[in-house]
């Protein structure tokens, strides 16, 4: 088997939630059709505290981005945040440093998709 990929999630709110469930719930079923373990490493997001519908081990939560965008472990980045600021810094600070990234966020793409696949393909 190929190297594991790792998932990073910024923003635990509802697409945030969603995806670390999807990952988290249908692991042997994404390995089985990819070939490859994608392991959910890490979500951040400003509000760790409070209870969701989809809870995840405590020490997959983190309220420091960083500890996503700026881990070498990380693969993928998946902005869930919404907006523009702080979103866009996350975008490209994660490419800057390698990641692929993964957005929802149709606002950020729209005003600064320029800027963004200019940073990808540095």
């Amino acid at each position: 088997m190929e190297k594991d990929i790792n998932v990073g999630i910024i923003g635990y709110g509802t697409i945030g939630m969603g995806t670390a469930q999807i990952l988290l719930e249908n692991r042997d079923l994404i390995q089985q059709r990819t070939g490859r373990r994608i392991t959910l490493k890490k979500v951040a997001d400003l509000d760790i505290t409070t209870p969701r519908s989809f809870s995840i081990p405590s020490e997959l939560l983190t309220t420091d981005v960083k500890e996503i965008i700026e881990n070498p472990d990380i693969d993928i980045v998946v902005e869930a945040i919404g907006g523009i600021k702080p979103a866009l810094d996350f975008i490209l600070t994660s490419l800057k440093n390698k990641k692929y990234v993964v957005t929802p966020n149709k606002e950020v793409i729209a005003k600064h998709g320029r800027q963004i696949m200019e940073t990808a393909f540095e």
